[in-house]
């Protein structure tokens, strides 16, 4: 049984949830729309098992990335940190690692 003064583990799935309830606080801003979207859609890959949370987490930063960069987009400081932080997540670090998501990241879905 897990303590209530501990954490639970931070998945790319928690990430992107809190990412979607912070980028909701203030959902006149443009661009926000596609970002739910972009969200929504990696969502959905990841419960049907169409790709691994860290591919999809991985896919989501660069997409939402370059969605601020195309429509202007200014995330806030806690976006930012969450940003960051599936960024963190979904880039390996060390060079096993690296090679491990250049195996997989190039393979084709089974279906």
């Amino acid at each position: 049984m897990m303590n209530m003064s501990q954490k639970s583990p931070v998945t790319p799935t928690s990430l992107l949830n809190q990412l979607t309830t912070a980028l909701q606080q203030n959902p006149q801003r443009p661009g926000f729309q596609m970002l739910l979207e972009i969200i929504e859609t990696a969502n959905y890959k990841v419960q049907h098992h169409q790709q691994t949370e860290v591919a999809e987490a991985g896919a989501v930063y660069q997409n939402i990335c370059t969605a601020c960069f195309v429509t202007q987009f200014h995330p806030t400081n806690h976006e930012s940190q969450l940003l960051e932080a599936i960024q963190n997540i979904a880039h390996p670090k060390g060079n096993w690692a690296g090679l491990n998501a250049l195996n997989t990241a190039n393979q084709w879905p089974s279906n």
